[in-house]
């Protein structure tokens, strides 16, 4: 019989086996802030469009051209009053570094119709046809030199003595659009500026100032709050609402109702964020909405006295500016004097004063010996300190880190587990270690304690979702707790 190998069943020797097995690495982060949102009128702009402005564009003072490009005015002061909103809302801070104000501003044109300047330059055999990028009077301020220079064409936009931009160009064919202007000309339709013999198309000299441009009615708030509010709720990256209605507006009421439900529908459908507004109230009127703060104090910012809807853009860029680990109480604002009293007070407020802005919701500014103003108490959104109301939170610093902590964990699950996840208990559980370790890092940066993961849980809640549970984290610097659940479905 022919030798057969016989086949042995695998051996391991003896030692310990491990079967590892690795997933990306969650990386945890806080969200930024910083940015306002708010329906102005305006005069250079795009109708029913949102403009953005940076606040290191508005203050830059080598380079003030972004400023001018996006909002056809500049903070310097010789533009002042009429941007001096803006300009407190961007850069009026604290003196404690609490806030350094709002990062960026989106703006939405409260005007309607409108025109843009125009004009053009012309020699024998050419026309050069100039257009103001945008809606607008400020289109009016804009102008154009057209000089020869040795042997080129030397192009230079201007805005109220700025340089936008400069051209230097060896014929027609080269000139091109400029920062805040469209430059239109036609062309031989044979015409090769690159062709052996080919001569340069000279540019028509001469220097214009652009015309026409005008900005539009501005209509009532109420008139242009539907197409504000669908353009806020479709941009979606912002974080606070300057509700710049002045309170003398005869549908100030109607608007200010609408607008809390609109806010109060966005806050919670889908849940994603916890955003708020600012409205100046006449004193005495009550909130009942969570998201809405009140503020009815005026004062001067740089010398100016602020008008009621420049306030609400000062106070909502100091708290859009405010990090979550941040309370802006006991903080003088930079920048700020001569508070104005309001009827039946002085510009310092009595204990029972500071007592009845807490019960009726209102940011609470008081004067200094020396004339500086500071927040006597950022209170919350809804303080609710009144007999037949429930206590919710009590302070401004609350609505912030809850605002950052649900745009944490909307931005963790989407970026590690949707389409990934499945409904299982080790998905799960990696979900709730992820939650533990954002909760870390707010903790790290003073924004929430009482972090323990044994306090998170994470439960089966439905096909494809998830209930999240948290024992109240505690907010530093404060007596509130957030007591946090959270639905996910995927």
């Amino acid at each position: 019989m022919a030798n057969v190998p016989r086949v042995l069943p695998p051996q391991r020797l003896p030692a310990v086996y491990h079967d590892v097995q690795s997933m990306e690495r969650i990386m945890t982060s806080i969200p930024e802030r910083g940015r306002v949102i708010a329906m102005l009128p305006l005069d250079w702009y795009s109708e029913n469009e949102l403009q953005e402005i940076h606040s290191r564009e508005w203050l830059s003072t080598e380079n003030p051209v972004d400023a001018l490009r996006k909002m056809g005015m500049a903070s310097t002061p010789e533009f002042f009053p009429a941007n001096i909103g803006i300009n407190a809302m961007l850069s009026g801070g604290t003196a404690n570094g609490a806030s350094d104000g709002a990062t960026m501003g989106i703006i939405f044109p409260q005007n309607t119709g409108g025109a843009k300047a125009g004009g053009y330059l012309t020699d024998d055999a050419t026309i050069i046809t100039l257009e103001a990028n945008k809606n607008g009077i400020a289109g009016n301020r804009i102008n154009w030199s057209i000089l020869a220079r040795d042997g080129m064409f030397e192009c230079v936009e201007f805005f109220d003595g700025q340089i936008l931009s400069t051209q230097l160009c060896e014929g027609l064919h080269e000139l091109q659009n400029g920062a805040m202007t469209s430059v239109s000309y036609e062309l031989p339709n044979d015409y090769d500026p690159n062709a052996d013999g080919a001569v340069m198309i000279p540019i028509p000299l001469g220097q214009i100032t652009l015309s026409g441009g005008t900005s539009g009615s501005v209509p009532e708030y109420s008139e242009r709050q539907g197409a504000f509010q669908k353009a806020a709720a479709a941009y979606e990256h912002w974080d606070v609402i300057a509700f710049s209605i002045d309170p003398e507006d005869p549908n100030y009421t109607t608007a200010t109702n609408s607008h809390k439900a609109w806010l109060d529908q966005l806050n919670n459908d889908p849940p994603q964020r916890s955003r708020k507004s600012f409205i100046f109230r006449p004193s005495g009127a009550s909130s009942d909405n969570s998201g809405v703060y009140n503020v009815n104090d005026r004062y001067r910012f740089d010398g100016e006295l602020l008008a009621p809807a420049q306030v609400v853009l000062h106070m909502a860029g100091l708290s859009a500016g405010a990090a979550g680990n941040k309370d802006l109480t006991a903080s003088f604002l930079r920048r700020v004097t001569d508070l104005q009293p309001l009827p039946g007070q002085t510009t310092r407020r009595t204990a029972r004063q500071r007592e009845d802005a807490i019960n009726t919701g209102f940011m609470i500014l008081n004067q200094a010996d020396d004339g500086g103003v500071y927040i006597v108490r950022e209170i919350s959104s809804f303080v609710r300190t009144r007999r037949n109301k429930t206590i919710q939170w009590t302070d401004g610093k609350t609505g912030r880190v809850r605002d950052l902590w649900m745009q944490a964990v909307n931005n963790t699950f989407l970026r590690y587990f949707q389409g990934d996840a499945d409904d299982t208990d080790d998905d799960r559980e990696n979900f709730r270690i992820a939650l533990y370790n954002l909760a870390a890092v707010f903790e790290s940066q003073k924004m929430l304690r009482n972090n323990d993961i044994s306090r998170i849980s994470v439960e089966p809640a439905g096909l494809k979702t998830w209930k999240s549970s948290y024992i109240p984290f505690e907010i530093p610097m404060t007596i509130d707790t957030l007591d946090m659940i959270t639905r996910i479905n995927f």
